[in-house]
């Protein structure tokens, strides 16, 4: 158990960098004092910004956007009563080296990222962000992945089930729908 904690999650709204926010919270819950930074790292537009679902707002309206959606998540996985503080951050660049320099600036103990990202461009295992975050983290990182089960989770964990089978509304690799708009 860390007496503090301190962790940057790397959000676009897709189910990994959902299932990557759920389990910081579940681990900041253990720790006495506990930060979980999540950052949507946009496109800037000029004055505006674009955001991971490829909405362009004013960087204000994104971050209310984040943080209702994020709201919203803890509240359905009943983890809003914990005593974690939960911010979010709408940044600009290129993502891994972004989430690599915040979690310095913060001096995190942690990255958390999904394995691949949305665009699969890539025939490999690792996304470029993933990749560029392994290589250049000045902390532990955290890949998720639908794959690999969370400790302690048991065989059957309804969570990695929903995650990898889908709820039957939805196209698989369709882009993602759950970022609140403000």
């Amino acid at each position: 158990m860390h007496s503090t904690l301190v962790q940057v999650v790397g959000y676009d709204g897709s189910p990994l960098s959902e299932l990557g926010l759920r389990r910081a919270v579940e681990e900041a819950a253990r720790a006495e004092i506990a930060v979980v930074h999540v950052v949507a790292v946009a496109e800037a537009v000029g004055p505006n910004v674009r955001m991971p679902d490829g909405v362009v707002v004013d960087p204000w309206a994104g971050l209310s956007a984040i943080r209702l959606t994020v709201g919203e998540l803890l509240r359905a996985w009943q983890l809003s009563d914990h005593l974690v503080r939960v911010v979010a951050h709408v940044a600009t660049g290129e993502v891994g080296p972004t989430l690599v320099d915040i979690a310095t600036r913060l001096e995190a103990h942690s990255i958390t990222v999904g394995l691949r990202g949305t665009a699969r461009l890539h025939e490999g295992k690792l996304g470029s962000v993933a990749a560029h975050v392994t290589r250049n983290a000045p902390c532990k990182v955290h890949l998720q992945s639908l794959l690999s089960p969370r400790e302690g989770s048991p065989h059957g964990d309804p969570l990695r089930l929903y995650l990898v089978l889908g709820d039957g509304f939805t196209t698989p690799g369709a882009p993602p729908i759950r970022m609140a708009r403000a």
